[in-house]
């Protein structure tokens, strides 16, 4: 659940709840930073369109290496 700060939405001081769809895929939702970072990695590697599925998966990489810190990987 988030909750809603804009009082032209009606909802202001109350909560909103937001299905996370990649839910099997990726467990834990992000926050908007690493959603937008992850975002640009397939798009650098060329891939256009950008799909959520391809933006989800990036982002679990991303936050798997960031748990790790640099240079502590787990071995595959």
């Amino acid at each position: 659940m988030t909750p809603a700060t804009s009082p032209a939405s009606g909802y202001e001081g109350s909560w909103i709840t937001l299905i996370w769809r990649h839910l099997r895929t990726a467990p834990m939702p992000m926050g908007e930073l690493a959603w937008d970072h992850a975002r640009r990695i397939p798009a650098q590697r060329g891939i256009d369109p950008v799909t959520e599925e391809e933006i989800a998966q990036a982002a679990i990489v991303l936050l798997d290496r960031a748990a790790y810190g640099p240079g502590n990987e787990p071995a595959n």
